[in-house]
């Protein structure tokens, strides 16, 4: 594949393809900043518009739609708590209490940083070691898919130290909502109740709606505030954040980049699993993991640059 860089890198600087990918970009930002529309569902609206496109042109906007969406989600995880695509959950774990505290700028310029610096190393994985990948996705079957079933259901107990009873019967609670549907080995339905909209199980957009939507929106009309939070502008924000990422984080910033890589390219996983496996991690391995959920540029960091490393390894 290498000897396809230099031509391809041509093509991104052909006048119509730069005008694409920019509103790829923005039309991305903004469906994945909306609940309810994933970045999955941004590409498959924009399929039939690029019929009318050469490949190149029409493969540059998806891949740009695809990426805004999935850094768009963070937006609203930081500002309302509620993830605006299902990659950004674990953003909303510090993000939420960084705007709560008036901090919110500093959340926003992590997630951006960290979304780039994740996306990069994605995209060089694919580049490098597109193939080897590939090959070595198609050697995942059954006996894998269950021990990273099993790792992830091994992340409640880290993620929930303090209440290890609520994070159980969380965790058990959504085991109960996945296997609702069709049996994947025998195709009988399971607690479909005779609802003909249940077959097809319960997708993730319409629970994460009704888990962080909802109930976000029932607390913002119970309080009797006109804000959620008076902001306090930091000056020279943005500069701030990156010097701290590059002096604290580069350890997170490359194991969450490189996990969220390895996990986008299995079948069935997506960035929601890799955000929370490695928001997971950068706890475990932490030398204080009391600061996470409270509002750590690290939380953030780590579950950001999962999710958009993720897109190079799908």
């Amino acid at each position: 594949m290498t000897e396809f860089i230099l031509p391809a890198t041509l093509h991104l600087f052909e006048p119509l393809n730069i005008i694409l990918m920019l509103a790829g970009l923005t039309g991305g930002i903004i469906i994945g900043a909306l609940p309810g529309l994933s970045a999955t569902m941004g590409v498959a609206l924009m399929v039939p518009a690029t019929f009318a496109m050469n490949p190149t042109s029409g493969l540059i906007m998806l891949g740009a739609i695809y990426a805004g969406a999935i850094y768009g989600g963070a937006n609203s995880a930081i500002l309302i708590c509620t993830p605006g695509t299902p990659s950004s959950v674990a953003t909303t774990f510090d993000g939420w209490p960084l705007c709560q505290k008036g901090r919110a700028d500093l959340g926003l310029y992590t997630s951006l940083l960290s979304s780039a610096f994740g996306g990069i190393v994605g995209t060089l994985f694919l580049l490098c070691l597109g193939g080897s990948l590939a090959r070595f996705a198609l050697q995942f079957g059954g006996p894998e898919s269950f021990w990273l079933c099993l790792f992830g259901l091994s992340t409640i107990a880290v993620m929930t130290p303090d209440n290890m009873g609520k994070g159980i019967v969380s965790g058990a609670v959504g085991i109960l909502v996945s296997t609702i549907g069709l049996d994947p080995n025998t195709g009988a339905p399971r607690f479909t109740f005779g609802t003909y909209d249940l077959l097809q199980g319960v997708s993730v957009i319409p629970c994460m709606i009704g888990l962080f939507s909802f109930s976000q929106v029932l607390y913002l009309i119970g309080t009797d505030k006109s804000f959620i939070a008076e902001y306090h502008p930091h000056k020279g924000a943005f500069g701030k954040v990156f010097r701290y990422l590059a002096a604290h984080c580069k350890t997170i910033l490359v194991r969450s980049s490189v996990l969220g890589t390895w996990i986008g390219m299995l079948p069935g996983a997506g960035g929601e699993i890799a955000s929370i496996i490695s928001y997971n991690e950068s706890k475990r391995w932490d030398k204080d993991p009391s600061r996470y959920g409270k509002g750590s540029l690290e939380g953030v960091a780590a579950s950001e640059s999962a999710n958009n490393a993720v897109i190079g390894g799908s």
